[in-house]
């Protein structure tokens, strides 16, 4: 698998901020020009269900959704899923 991103800045001080720091927005950055530490922590929820991580299921009192992440130092990941219960209307 690839991972690559776009520079998507939606404020004028976002917009601003990139130019600054010399960054292109019609570019696609690779992983490794992103990401140089290993002092890095990735999380990723679903919202719709892909090969990767199942989109937030909402049941009668509650919602679940599924969360991906990875230590950059270790690799280790691990998917977490939240139930949460919607308070009950008055």
């Amino acid at each position: 698998a690839v991972f690559q991103a776009r520079l998507d800045p939606q404020l004028q001080s976002e917009q601003a901020a990139v130019r600054e720091a010399g960054l292109d927005i019609d570019r696609w950055y690779p992983a490794e020009e992103l990401v140089t530490s290993t002092d890095t922590f990735f999380c990723a929820t679903g919202i719709t269900s892909g090969l990767l991580l199942e989109g937030v299921e909402r049941l009668e009192d509650r919602d679940r959704v599924q969360t991906l992440m990875i230590a950059g130092s270790t690799g280790e990941n691990q998917i977490l899923t939240t139930w949460r219960r919607f308070a009950a209307e008055a």
